[in-house]
């Protein structure tokens, strides 16, 4: 969407959700063709592509030069996190632009910016010095298609004096033909890998044969694999698809094959060949309408096609309203999806404009729901609620999404078997147990009675502080949680049994540590008393940062305010209250994101539970 202006709308109902944050690795691809690294004296080696870092089975990432030159996707730095390039990006450069990157035909001289997203406004990267100085000579990026060349320097400086200076991309390089067939890999990100490339005719294909061709009546029938790809007759859809007499299908059939989950007619969905189908599956494919196990809704709303064959097409289709929030500048009656949707103006320009509500996001984390997920609307464009997977147990997924590469939008267990762990159960389910009597005791460190906040300690020593006074109990200041030292332990655990009120701020101080154990990691567990009451976390509009491992056996509320919220952990409750209404494309309304303390230095009791929770790994060029 290139709208030149956003719409903020304050959403007028808070979500009510039963939510479990958690981690699992996402899937990976190999589609992007830029290769290699990039060097930077403060940050360390970037990552051009999942491929380069032997990372793909992990997370899939990578940098592409487009068929139309433009300069696309996310790099990765263990030290900073992503790195994104043009339009990925968003936002405005300091050009005063809408994000942009491309890279000229002719000279091969990259022109727009790269982003390093954790330094925000101040992580611009700018591609070539003459953007924002006209006849400037002293830098560019050359990416040379033709020869798969990458040579030159990009630039970060602030205003202020800040910045990470020079990015080095000699040690990048960008793949130009497919030299492995037999690896299963797109290597030149054509599309196409392997023997279905044609880069790779003659070379040694899967399964010790040549790439030739597994074409025409007799090479599609024969039962043999003609060009050494794996796939045999009709299960070869590069040369059999649609042979004539061969007997492979050429429809998905209503009430045969729509619901087999398997693409029959290796067709897109309408009638033209997918070399690699993501589409033309069941449901999805035009060959099914009619079919009843096929719902009658317009599922896809940017493809100009009239998917359910009745109502409108696209965002005229009320099916689409939940996907088509923005609304045409040229006439705000119209809701849109993407620019064409909408008429021109005067000068020819056709503007959808992006309507912004407050959302929700998880760095790192699952979101995990016993129930439904849902939320009054979608977050922005570009934007994604969870970085790996959503997981409902039963009513689905609605207004929510995750990466791309993370995928799961499906309950993998019956619901029955991921509640909450409670006191019926033993505090006990499938992720894990939590030992409370065992905690109480003092089996996982020493336990301290307190009767207020004021009495724990900054550095936590490896105790379990339990309040049992019941009603309420509140922070009296802001905390920062420090690290121990020598054999002192910086991890703890915080019972209350009653209900937490966090009125300031708490976060973790940045220190480094010569001991895990002494890594500072804080534990809150809110529990019911012996009435079945309590057991709530509200957390106050004014405050800005949560730090810990959240468990609530009631509801966790995040305060009816404007600021936004930042937790860093996790955070585990019977339901939530999302309250805050910020409005931003960018900056959710609550963010909660995963630092990995609890799987380094777990707090006490903890360690069962947070073995769901990422692991910490990391690699080296």
């Amino acid at each position: 969407m290139r709208g030149k202006e956003r719409i903020g709308f304050i959403a007028g109902a808070a979500l009510s959700l039963g939510l479990l944050f958690l981690a699992f690795p996402a899937a990976a691809g190999t589609d992007d063709d830029l290769r290699g690294w990039v060097w930077n004296d403060d940050v360390g080696w970037i990552s051009m592509n999942c491929v380069s870092a032997g990372t793909c089975g992990v997370i899939n990432y990578g940098v592409d030069l487009t068929a139309d030159n433009r300069l696309v996707g996310y790099g990765w730095s263990q030290n900073v996190g992503w790195m994104c390039f043009g339009e990925t990006c968003g936002g405005i450069t300091p050009e005063g632009l809408p994000a942009y990157a491309n890279v000229d035909p002719v000279t091969h001289d990259a022109h727009g910016w790269a982003n390093i997203l954790t330094l925000g406004a101040g992580g611009w990267v700018a591609l070539n010095c003459s953007d924002s100085n006209p006849g400037c000579l002293d830098y560019a990026v050359n990416i040379n298609r033709d020869i798969g060349v990458v040579s030159g320097w990009a630039w970060n400086g602030n205003a202020d004096g800040s910045g990470l200076g020079w990015f080095d991309f000699s040690w990048a390089s960008v793949v130009t033909v497919e030299t492995n067939c037999a690896d299963g890999l797109d290597g030149d990100a054509d599309g196409l890998f392997d023997c279905a490339d044609p880069d790779c005719l003659g070379q040694p294909g899967p399964g010790g044969g040549i790439c030739g061709e597994e074409a025409g009546l007799i090479n599609c029938t024969d039962t043999i694999d003609n060009d050494g790809d794996g796939l045999i007759d009709c299960a070869d859809p590069t040369t059999c698809w649609h042979v004539p007499a061969s007997g492979c299908l050429n429809a998905e059939t209503p009430l045969v094959n729509c619901f087999d989950g398997v693409d029959n007619d290796f067709d897109d969905g309408f009638g033209n060949y997918d070399n690699a189908p993501l589409t033309g599956v069941d449901c999805l494919d035009t060959d099914c309408i009619g079919d009843p196990n096929c719902p009658v809704t317009e599922t896809i709303c940017n493809d100009e096609i009239n998917n359910d064959m009745e109502g409108g097409t696209d965002c005229f289709d009320d099916d689409c309203d939940i996907q088509c929030t923005g609304k045409c500048e040229t006439l705000e009656t119209q809701s849109c999806l993407e620019d064409d949707q909408c008429p021109p103006d005067i000068n020819g320009i056709q503007n959808c404009i992006e309507t912004i509500f407050p959302w929700i996001k998880t760095f790192f984390q699952d979101i995990y729901s016993t129930g439904e997920i849902r939320a009054q609307n979608p977050p922005p464009q570009g934007q994604v609620n969870a970085t790996y997977c959503l997981l409902s147990a039963a009513g689905g997924v609605i207004n929510f999404r995750s990466d791309p590469a993370g995928g799961c939008q499906a309950p993998p267990l019956p619901a029955e078997q991921v509640a909450l762990p409670r006191a019926s159960s033993g505090y006990a389910n499938i992720l894990g147990r939590l030992d409370l009597a065992g905690i109480r005791a003092g089996t996982y460190g020493p336990v301290k009675i307190i009767n207020n906040l004021n009495e724990v300690p900054d550095i936590l020593a490896g105790k379990i502080y339990l309040y049992e006074g019941g009603g309420e109990v509140s922070t009296a200041g802001p905390v920062i949680w420090k690290n121990g030292a020598l054999g002192i332990s910086g991890t703890g655990t915080i019972v209350i049994v009653g209900n937490l009120r966090l009125a300031n701020d708490t976060s973790y101080v940045a220190a480094p540590v010569s001991a895990f154990s002494n890594l500072a990691s804080v534990g809150w567990l809110v529990l019911n008393d012996e009435s079945g009451n309590n057991g709530n976390i509200s957390i106050d509009p004014s405050v800005n940062t949560a730090a810990g491992i959240f468990y609530a056996e009631g509801v966790v509320s995040t305060g009816a305010g404007a600021n936004p919220l930042r937790v860093s952990g996790a955070m585990v409750a019977r339901s939530f209250l999302l309250e805050r209404t910020t409005i931003d494309p960018v900056n959710a309304s609550e963010e909660v994101r995963y630092d990995g303390r609890a799987g380094i230095n777990p707090p006490p009791g903890l360690s069962d539970i947070t073995k769901g929770l990422p692991e910490i790994r990391s690699t080296a060029p």
